[in-house]
């Protein structure tokens, strides 16, 4: 049976591998599927049409599968799935795709396996601003990011 803090609020329409762990003040939607051996800490909300695989960690704060930040999103099906083995850090955002991008045929966003791909982030300071851009790169790949003012 999936262990879950007292605190935590998870629907009872989600969908709960029998060792999920879900830690305090976490927050999980209905439409959201946990695999088996994912782990939330503290203050996770994992909410819309979100499938987590199996075996992923992820930590304080993140948010994910909420509703796509990309302005041209006008309220069309959309989902996030996220394979099996992934770690997700601290304050992570991840939402999924939309018409507009992610895959298109589907509006989805996909995050594979650790052992299929690895991410590389990369930020952008321009005008004040700062961006964050991603890429998807092969495995077993070494990228180092420093962060400089």
């Amino acid at each position: 049976m999936a262990t879950i803090h007292a605190t935590a609020v998870v629907d009872a329409e989600a969908s709960l591998a029998d060792d999920v762990s879900i830690g305090p003040f976490c927050v999980v939607g209905g439409a959201v599927s946990l695999g088996p051996g994912t782990r939330l800490e503290s203050h996770v909300v994992v909410d819309g049409d979100t499938t987590v695989g199996g075996g992923c960690h992820i930590f304080p704060f993140a948010s994910i599968g909420l509703r796509p930040q990309d302005l041209k999103y006008a309220g069309e099906a959309s989902r996030l799935i996220i394979g099996d083995g992934n770690t997700i850090r601290e304050h992570v955002t991840m939402n999924p795709g939309t018409e507009g991008g992610g895959r298109s045929e589907e509006h989805t966003s996909e995050l594979q396996s650790r052992r299929n791909l690895l991410c590389r982030l990369l930020l952008e300071k321009k005008n004040d601003i700062i961006r964050l851009h991603a890429d998807v790169i092969p495995a077993f790949s070494r990228y180092f990011i420093y962060f400089s003012s």
